[in-house]
């Protein structure tokens, strides 16, 4: 589970690797996976969108519209686009140190971490 609030000041790209390491070996090993949030329409949307973009080396517009086919519901927040849009400026690789994360952050300030009432499982 990853402590997240739907918010869009929640800094959900810094569990972008994490989550992705789980959801590849979980793969690896030949298991099922779902990735959910309490509605399914912002938080989990995202991290999916964000694998997809890594893995098929998509634009974030284009994983969301994949997901949107047969879900199409699913609206990631804001400011879950915005941190999108700026995964994909940074090489699909989070790095705090990044010329592009530390000028997105100066206009979008983000949680410094987790926020959400939830753990890691």
């Amino acid at each position: 589970i990853i402590p997240i609030a739907d918010n869009p000041e929640a800094n959900i790209i810094q569990c972008f690797d994490e989550t992705f390491e789980f959801i590849d070996s979980t793969l690896a090993a030949g298991n099922h996976l779902l990735v959910h949030c309490l509605a399914g329409v912002s938080r989990s949307p995202t991290v999916v969108v964000a694998y997809l973009m890594k893995k098929r080396r998509l634009r974030a517009k284009e994983a969301l519209a994949l997901i949107k086919q047969s879900r199409p519901f699913v609206n990631p927040n804001p400011g879950f686009m915005d941190q999108l849009r700026l995964y994909q400026k940074m090489g699909y690789q989070y790095d705090p140190l990044d010329p592009e994360y530390i000028e997105f952050h100066k206009s979008h300030p983000l949680n410094a971490d987790h926020a959400g009432h939830s753990e890691y499982k």
